[in-house]
């Protein structure tokens, strides 16, 4: 303990001067004695030593796309002279944050995954204080570009009640003008062939005219571009579009400046939906496809797509049913699956899988994300194998591998997701197959070198999941002629090579590789490709021209959590082909009247099927009176929706007998109208609308009827912007009689398709685009109120980093004169009664008077 004002303890020694002078004062009395003391130690404030000594600093690090490529340069140099520079009895410890916040652990130096799409600074700040030490003198320190994307509201009371100060150090822009595309706005549903209008609104801060180039894409395609003129800093783009087709079409703007600081604010999207009624998908492999034939000729609207890899989840909206007919997994997105689970279990769509040689697990949807909804497994047990296959899988372990990416079991690298997917494909194999994997950088690593999967398939899968990223870039014909030399090693007919490599890092390289691919295409061996990243990037053209030289599959993914997945398609596809196409008796049971009102008359046999097993709880309708006891047609309910297969072929080769079948139209037809299931009913409506990254959602009913149905059964309101495993729940507010409203914060840059469920209703919406990312739009109000909350903590916006460890000394004590007063004005209560009930206690006694002497004579 010390004081701050110690001169006023002299009034002690004064004051025992006085009492011993002036008995008559009563000084000496014990509570006359505690109420100066306690006088004295207020007037002189007696302060509490409060923190152990040095000091904690945190470091605030701004991760946020528009402040990474900022801060990137001069991270590593700030960081490691905090670290140098701080004393014996200091901590340091780093906050990395956007749109979300996490205190870097100690022995992690790079940083921690967040979500870049924001700078919320509050947030962060709001983190260090609650995880500061109560004991420890704290300060702050901001390392951002200065535009926060939400209010600071009240964290400037928060620190100063914490007596935190808050330094902050900004980074600037570069050199250049920044051209920014305000608002991309065009009408949220039209009818087909109907014009519209699309408006840009293009803004230009830091000067007030200028020329500057735009285009605009309509799902991926330039409809228009062009240059703008800017006057007095605003341009207006209007543009007038149609669309021919039902569904919900994808509008992409983008200005094209030369030289710009801030390029994330380039770029808008929405969305448009046409609406044409509800109809029909159907995803074929033929343009004149029979079964779209036979349901136009009934009335149903279909919507026939021969272009499969073209397929956005904007094509689901509107639509009530998505058949598939002969179209391998390889050429449907991974996007288009997962909005494809949603739309079935969520938002009450169905699903129709018809068979072929490119469909179920010979097509190579065997773990895909459409696997689970049919109502058969498509795995090949081991006694029904006829061929046995040798596969070489090749892995990019460069240098871009090492990237960190968020999964469901916590923050792991690219090239550990690879692992897991090719030891997935080891599993798949069977016991007499054989299998090697290479480990490829500049030069090709055998981790597993050609033998048969069994008897030591963990030993393989163990080895395989070892492999690590070790640096460098990686040469893909290095790796595909390594593959070749082991793959000869053995006489199987069927051979298969698994090419995995980075999307943007796997040009490095390319000598040689039209020649070593010709020379597996020659010996009848097939190469497929997995290219981690988007069907755009650097490398994709390349990784591409290797699959389509190699007559295999070629794959594109942007999520690392999808390669096991991915991994596992292609392997099934090419190790357990199960299309079998013998003529088959076909064997129907009563379980088309469960989707019919009437029974069908069967065909007699089937002329191919693709050898799949009725799952739990699936129904069968018909099945193959071979040995196998197959399923023909099954179906089940799969959440809000409904999911069938039809594992013999409708359409193209080995369909004879079946085109010749007299129920044929009859059997599409009726199954098809099943799939898409109820209509939704009169008075009941949903109305979803977007406010920036703010969505609504407005449930309208009307009637008696719909009253009684919502009390028995409230409404509930979901949506997802990437796929079912991340959906969100939304909650309702009763705004008035007949109508209900729901809101939730959309994540920049991806689209949310969602539905309301009503009873045994699904009322689906979307796809919707968030509007402009505000993480790019740097309001010029973000730097005033940054400095201006630092001023109000006490910190200041610093150039020399060494000036955050400056002393904190005000901060070492705490007065401790409220308590005093507090106990003065008790002891002086005390004394108070003390005299006048007159109880008096001494330390010592008084002195007593002399008698007065005899007068002498």
């Amino acid at each position: 303990m010390n004081f701050a004002t110690p001169a006023w303890l002299l009034l002690l020694p004064a004051l025992l001067i006085i009492g011993w002078q002036w008995p008559r004062l009563e000084l000496r009395r014990p509570l006359r004695v505690l109420c100066l003391v306690l006088l004295a130690l207020a007037l002189a404030d007696l302060r509490w030593k409060l923190y152990a000594p040095g000091l904690d600093l945190w470091v605030l690090v701004d991760r946020s796309d528009s402040a990474a490529d900022l801060l990137a340069p001069h991270l590593h140099e700030w960081e490691g002279l905090l670290r140098q520079s701080k004393g014996a009895n200091d901590n340091l410890y780093f906050v990395d944050f956007g749109d979300d916040a996490v205190v870097r652990p100690e022995d992690l130096s790079t940083a921690s995954e967040i979500n870049p799409n924001g700078t919320r600074v509050a947030n962060a700040l709001r983190l260090a204080v609650t995880q500061r030490k109560n004991n420890r003198a704290t300060r702050l320190l901001l390392l951002s570009d200065g535009y926060p994307t939400e209010p600071l509201g009240e964290v400037g009371e928060l620190l100063n009640r914490s007596a935190i100060p808050l330094d902050m150090r900004l980074v600037a822009l570069g050199g250049g003008t920044d051209f920014v595309l305000d608002a991309l706005q065009a009408p949220n549903r039209v009818k087909t062939e109907e014009p519209f209008v699309i408006d840009m609104h293009v803004r230009l801060d830091g000067a007030t005219n200028a020329t500057v180039p735009y285009q605009l894409e309509r799902d991926g395609v330039v409809v228009t571009k062009g240059e703008t003129q800017i006057q007095s800093g605003q341009a207006r783009i209007r543009f007038t579009d149609h669309i021919t087709r039902s569904g919900a079409v994808h509008y992409t703007a983008r200005l094209l400046p030369q030289n710009d600081p801030v390029p994330g604010n380039n770029f808008a999207e929405t969305w448009v939906q046409a609406m044409a009624g509800a109809h029909v998908l159907v995803i074929s492999a033929y343009p004149d496809d029979p079964v779209a034939a036979i349901l136009k000729s009934q009335g149903i609207e279909v919507d026939l797509e021969t272009h499969p890899k073209t397929l956005n989840p904007g094509r689901l909206s509107g639509a009530r049913a998505v058949i598939l007919d002969n179209v391998p997994a390889s050429d449907v997105s991974v996007d288009f699956m997962k909005a494809m689970d949603f739309f079935v279990r969520e938002q009450g769509g169905g699903l129709l899988m018809l068979g072929g040689k490119n469909s179920f697990g010979s097509g190579g949807y065997y773990g895909s994300k459409l696997d689970d909804l049919l109502p058969v497994s498509m795995e090949l047990r081991d006694e029904k194998r006829k061929l046995t296959v040798a596969m070489a899988i090749v892995l990019d372990r460069s240098g871009s591998m090492r990237a960190s990416v968020a999964t469901s079991a916590g923050v792991r690298q690219k090239i550990e997701m690879a692992d897991a997917g090719t030891a997935e494909a080891v599993r798949q194999l069977g016991p007499r197959d054989m299998v090697t994997v290479f480990a490829v950088d500049t030069q090709a690593y055998t981790v597993v070198p050609l033998s048969k999967v069994e008897p030591d398939r963990s030993t393989k899968i163990n080895n395989v999941l070892g492999i690590a990223s070790q640096g460098g870039g990686i040469c893909v014909p290095t790796g595909l002629r390594a593959a070749w030399d082991e793959l000869q090693k053995t006489d199987l007919p069927q051979k298969h090579v698994i090419l995995f490599a980075d999307a943007n890092d796997a040009t490095q390289e390319t000598l040689g590789m039209e020649d070593i691919v010709k020379k597996i295409a020659d010996a009848n061996a097939t190469i497929s490709v997995i290219g981690l990243g988007h069907d755009t990037d650097s490398g994709a053209d390349f990784l591409r021209q290797v699959a389509t030289l190699g007559g295999g599959r070629i794959f594109f993914s942007s999520d690392a959590n999808d390669l096991p997945g991915i991994f596992t398609q292609d392997t099934v596809a090419v190790a357990r082909s199960s299309y079998l196409t013998d003529p088959t008796p076909l064997q129907a049971t009563a379980s088309w009247v469960e989707l019919a009102s009437r029974p069908l008359d069967w065909t007699k046999s089937v002329d191919a099927y693709n050898l799949c097993y009725l799952k739990d709880k699936a129904a069968q309708a018909a099945f193959t009176s071979d040995e196998n006891t197959a399923p023909l047609v099954a179906f089940w309910q799969r959440g809000s929706g409904r999911a069938a297969a039809v594992t013999f072929p409708l359409a193209g080769d080995h369909t004879d007998l079946v085109r010749a079948w007299p129920g044929y139209g009859d059997f599409v037809t009726t199954l098809t109208r099943w799939l898409m299931g109820n209509d939704t009913p009169e008075g009941l409506g949903v109305k979803a609308r977007l406010d920036g990254d703010e969505l609504t959602l407005d449930l309208y009913y009307d009637g008696p009827n719909w009253e009684t149905e919502i009390a028995r059964n409230f409404p509930s309101a979901v949506f997802t912007q990437n796929g079912v495993e991340n959906q969100r729940a939304m909650n309702w507010e009763r705004l008035e009689p007949g109508h209900f409203a729901a809101h939730a914060r959309l994540t920049p840059g991806q689209p949310a398709i969602g539905a309301v469920q009503v009873g045994k209703y699904s009322l689906p919406f979307g796809p919707l685009a968030p509007g402009a990312n505000l993480e790019w739009m740097r309001d010029p109000a973000g730097p005033r109120a940054l400095r201006s909350l630092v001023a109000s903590t006490g910190g200041k916006e610093i150039t020399e980093l060494l000036e955050a460890w400056r002393s904190l000394d005000q901060q070492y004590y705490r007065s401790l004169r409220p308590w005093v007063l507090m106990l003065l004005v008790l002891a002086v209560l005390a004394e108070a009664l003390a005299t006048r009930v007159g109880l008096f206690i001494r330390w010592w006694p008084r002195r007593k008077a002399q008698p007065p002497k005899a007068a002498t004579g």
